[in-house]
């Protein structure tokens, strides 16, 4: 249920929503460009219609346990950077109703994406300079 101030704002924003999706996806290409070589992520597939993707989230997807390290050690070592980071898509076996009634065997697959995905600043009003920044430093965490 959204307020009518949300939906006023959602109304505005699709006057600009080709601008909007076409600023997300210079974004996240330069993130496929200064990421692409990192052998220990995996990036968003691109399809190959990259243009029609509105990049809500841009998400990285590494294996921790192969590598070793915890996942929140990462997202410190981000935030010490001052860059944010998130962890989306909880499996619903974590919730406290679900968890009472699911195994967590039947879901491996929620469960192995939630270990191993985090979410990387994306949000129109990002630079190249920024892109650059956050780049090099998560290209850094791995050397």
């Amino acid at each position: 249920r959204a307020s009518e101030i949300s939906c006023a704002l959602g109304l505005s924003q699709f006057k600009r929503i080709t601008k909007i999706i076409n600023k997300r996806n210079t974004i996240a290409n330069l993130y496929k460009d200064y990421l692409s070589n990192n052998k220990f992520i995996i990036l968003p597939d691109f399809g190959s219609k990259n243009d029609d993707k509105g990049w809500h989230l841009f998400q990285l997807y590494i294996n921790f346990e192969k590598l070793k390290i915890k996942k929140q050690e990462f997202i410190k070592y981000l935030k010490k950077y001052s860059i944010g980071s998130q962890v989306h898509y909880i499996p619903l076996v974590f919730q406290p109703y679900y968890s009472k009634h699911f195994e967590k065997k039947f879901l491996i697959g929620s469960y192995t994406f939630y270990k191993n995905t985090i979410s990387i600043p994306m949000y129109t009003s990002l630079t190249k300079k920024n892109i650059k920044y956050i780049t090099r430093v998560i290209n850094a965490f791995f050397n």
